[in-house]
């Protein structure tokens, strides 16, 4: 069952967002890269025009930050926007999955929030979207109370139950207990919690509890609400975790992570139908059909148990089309000092099957994929698709050839093509070759994906830090310390490549320089200042990393400063291949204190691609990383969306046998 609590200004005990500065014209460029394009005031459809009238009955003052033909967004000051989205009545309608969530990621790092209102909410349950708009802009004619003149106390079910369905804009669900805080005998907010279960984490059985639903009445701020039902339930049930999931529709985790709680998954967007009546059919969920949510109907779930082509149009057959939110995040409260809620969490047995729940219907499992996979919004893509005319490689010229010094009878070729494009790899005397990498005069352009990646996540850890020195094992087309020198200026570099012909072919940046050497060695004898990241992208003739590139002999000598990042690059596919990146997650988890996370780059399937694995010598938050990653887009200009990429981290959990 997917859970979610009522944040949209009920929760007076969330404060209110920081106040951001005037934006730069850096940030203002993101948030127009991250918005829609706006077009002309009269292309507002019939909804957009009736909150704009309704906000304007109100005294309410808003700025059109930009608009299309799918959604509009109004800014209420810096920090504060509302994104009207209108029900789509065909393909062309729909906004692509990623969008709610990129605009969510990119107001977080800025210290804002966004709220998107889709049309459907605003038709079912605009009394209370409506209330609670006027709450979050502060009207006069929300109620506030302060929860320290409250009691809390227990509340019969079905007291809480007609409660929420007359404040929540996701109506009850069923709990086991119900705690209420009464001013007087006014009830004014109430909360919800499932029973308790035992779930074994790191090994040990802890008591846990998920808090369900919370709001206040509807036209009321409880300041100090939430937390003293959350008292109130622990004094009478101890936990050891208390875990609870936001709508990142009305804004993202920060308030309640200062409540104490700490993110432990951002989950990708969850993809529901919406037909010409009006209602939300949901794809997944324990009690779809039975609860209140409307499920698929039978027709169609047929048509998705048969196969997986092409979900959107059978959804499309039947007068329905897709709608995303912008993702659920999931905290927890550990009653645990030092608990560290998100390791915790990633240690638990048995994992959960999918964000959202197993499915066997192959057509749902498709769009649910397809959600969790949704396109970055790069604005990089049209320069890159110049590889693609950038000719042939017969047609290439010829800038360089030596012999290579670790490949018999290879040779090491530097190609120029057309575009500003140059390859540089290996040619075997049978005809075979192999790519070092890909490069463009442009340093800003990454064109391999596992490198925007890597990219991201160094960029996320070290966010701000000024003047970051790096180490690359294994420099191959130099592609990544470009990069990072033109996106960091004040960044220096030392490449290390055993192949002393890329070397030569591969000259290092202005700030950084090409050692020719053994990457092992080079670490066990090094004596100099330390890095703050070091990237590792080497392989053998099996295009699989040596073990001796995560053995513990390497890792302790590591010249890592405090605070400092491990990038490893790993190839996927074949049992060579996944053995060695087994060998490097249990190696890793056992040396770094707070383990390793891994993340897919974009593009790999269960046969081949790239596995990023991240470990650092400080603890690692994936909820910052991720606002880190966003932020990092703007501060250094960077041409990817990194915050995509570094969504995908999850913690590695090495079995007990391994």
């Amino acid at each position: 069952m997917r859970a979610c609590i009522c944040l949209i200004g009920a929760c007076a005990a969330l404060q209110p967002p920081h106040r951001v500065p005037r934006r730069s014209a850096l940030a203002a460029t993101s948030a127009a890269r991250e918005a829609p394009a706006t077009t002309p005031e009269a292309a507002a459809p019939p909804y957009v025009r009736e909150v704009e009238a309704w906000l304007a009955s109100h005294g309410v003052d808003w700025r059109c930050e930009a608009q299309d033909a799918r959604s509009k967004i109004l800014a209420f000051g810096d920090d504060l926007a509302l994104r009207l989205v209108p029900s789509p009545r065909s393909l062309e309608g729909c906004s692509d999955p990623g969008a709610s969530a990129r605009l969510t990621n990119a107001r977080a790092a800025r210290g804002g929030e966004i709220i998107h209102l889709h049309e459907d909410t605003w038709r079912g349950r605009g009394d209370i979207a409506r209330a609670r708009l006027l709450a979050r802009l502060g009207a006069a004619s929300t109620r506030r109370v302060f929860a320290r003149k409250t009691r809390a106390k227990t509340v019969d079910k079905d007291v809480a139950r007609a409660f929420l369905e007359a404040n929540h804009l996701w109506r009850a669900t069923n709990a086991k207990y119900a705690y209420g805080l009464y001013l007087e005998d006014e009830l004014v907010a109430v909360a919800t919690f499932t029973k308790r279960k035992l779930v074994k984490r790191a090994g040990a059985a802890r008591r846990t509890h998920e808090l369900l639903r919370f709001c206040a009445l509807r036209d009321a701020r409880v300041v100090g609400g939430i937390s003293k039902l959350v008292k109130a339930f622990a004094r009478d049930r101890p936990f050891d975790d208390l875990v609870t999931n936001i709508d990142r529709d009305w804004g993202g985790g920060a308030n309640w992570r200062s409540l104490g709680f700490e993110t432990v998954e951002i989950m990708p967007p969850l993809p529901m139908a919406l037909g010409a009546d009006g209602q939300r059919r949901y794809l997944v969920g324990r009690g779809v059909g039975n609860d209140g949510r409307a499920a698929l109907p039978d027709a169609l779930l047929d048509d998705f148990a048969a196969s997986a082509d092409d979900p959107v149009g059978k959804l499309a057959a039947h007068g329905l089309y897709l709608v995303h939110d912008a993702g659920v995040e999931r905290l927890v409260l550990s009653a645990t000092p030092g608990g560290h809620a998100q390791e915790l969490w990633d240690a638990q047995e048995p994992r959960k099957a999918g964000f959202y729940g197993p499915t066997k219907l192959p057509g749902v499992a498709a769009i649910l994929d397809g959600a969790a996979r949704h396109a970055p919004a790069d604005d990089d893509a049209d320069a890159l698709a110049s590889w693609r005319n950038a000719g042939p490689a017969k047609d290439a010229a010829l800038v360089s050839a030596a012999p290579s010094s670790c490949f018999e009878n290879a040779t090491l070729e530097v190609r120029e093509r057309r575009n500003g494009w140059r390859t540089v790899g290996l040619r075997f005397p049978d005809g075979r070759s192999i790519y070092h990498g890909i490069v463009n005069r442009d340093a800003r352009l990454l064109h391999a994906e596992h490198l925007k990646s890597a990219a991201a996540l160094a960029l996320a850890v070290l966010g701000d830090r000024r003047a970051p020195r790096f180490l690359h094992l294994g420099h191959g087309a130099g592609a990544l310390p470009r990069f990072l020198e033109a996106v960091a200026p004040d960044s220096t570099h030392v490449s290390v490549d055993v192949d002393a012909a890329v070397a030569a072919a591969v000259p290092g940046t202005p700030r950084g320089a090409v050692v020719v050497g053994d990457g092992v060695d080079f670490v066990a004898t090094y004596d100099g200042e330390p890095f703050d990241c070091v990237f590792i992208d080497v392989f053998d003739g099996d295009n699989a990393c040596p073990a001796a590139f995560y053995g513990a002999p390497f890792l302790e000598a590591l010249p890592l400063r405090p605070g400092g990042a491990l990038v490893h690059n790993l190839h996927l596919g074949g049992a060579t291949r996944a053995a060695a990146l087994a060998a490097a997650e249990a190696a890793y988890d056992a040396h770094f204190a707070r383990g390793c996370f891994r993340a897919e780059a974009l593009g790999f399937s269960a046969h081949s691609g790239n596995a990023l694995l991240l470990a650092a010598t400080a603890p690692l938050d994936r909820a910052r990383l991720h606002e880190a990653a966003t932020a990092a887009r703007d501060r250094c200009g960077l041409g990817f969306d990194a915050a995509t990429r570094v969504r995908r981290l999850r913690r590695v959990v090495v079995p007990p046998e391994r």
